[in-house]
């Protein structure tokens, strides 16, 4: 499994201080980055493409699969941690 820590950003790109101002996740190197567009559904979007992570119904995380990788993401106020398991693992 591999860990990345995601930090909330705000409207201008710049770094939020403060939950409120939070408009999507970014992390690695901003090489991908997280959107809310839904209520209970996010959007992972990198490079490759976009994809969309369901809410689990009893844990607090985001779930999906991205061109064949299992993903889940875990959100606090204004930072996160994507998670992930490459093929094979």
């Amino acid at each position: 499994m591999k860990r990345y820590p995601l930090i909330g950003i705000d409207a201008f790109n710049n770094h939020a201080r403060i939950s409120a101002d939070v408009v999507a996740f970014t992390g690695h190197n901003e090489y991908f980055r997280i959107t809310c567009p839904a209520m209970g559904e996010l959007t992972l979007i990198t490079p490759k493409g976009s994809y969309p992570l369901k809410r689990h119904t009893q844990l607090n995380i985001f779930q999906g699969t991205c061109d064949g990788v299992k993903v889940h993401v875990s959100l606090k106020k204004i930072v996160g941690e994507l998670r992930y398991w490459p093929k094979g693992e």
